[in-house]
């Protein structure tokens, strides 16, 4: 992220302190959540941390596929590779690369866990 900042030229004290507000979210948010646990019922509490780490992932995604994803793609282009092959394998090559890493990661639901 303060990668990115810099490169949309934002000045350094600014990226920083943007960078310190993303780092805190997280925990204040949990402790957040976790702190109305039993001031709610437990199927209230349930269906909001869902939709907490729906919103958490889905950004995460929105990130992935319309920010790194195209620039992975970019910097990737360039004709023949060292290795010898052509752009169309080399971008079939991450076109996998991307499927199977969102397939494992959907397995991670089928592993057993107890609440």
């Amino acid at each position: 992220l303060c990668a990115y900042l810099m490169a949309l030229r934002w000045r350094p004290g600014r990226a920083l302190k943007s960078m310190l507000a993303f780092a805190v979210a997280t925990p204040l948010a949990a402790i957040l959540f976790y702190s109305i646990k039993y001031a709610i019922s437990a199927a209230a509490f349930e269906k909001s941390i869902s939709l907490a780490m729906l919103f958490s992932s889905g950004s995460i995604m929105y990130v992935g596929f319309f920010h790194m994803l195209p620039e992975a793609l970019k910097a990737n282009q360039g004709g023949i590779s060292a290795g010898g092959s052509s752009k169309k394998s080399e971008k079939f090559d991450v076109l996998l690369l991307v499927t199977l890493g969102s397939v494992s990661a959907a397995c991670f639901g089928f592993i057993p866990h107890d609440h």
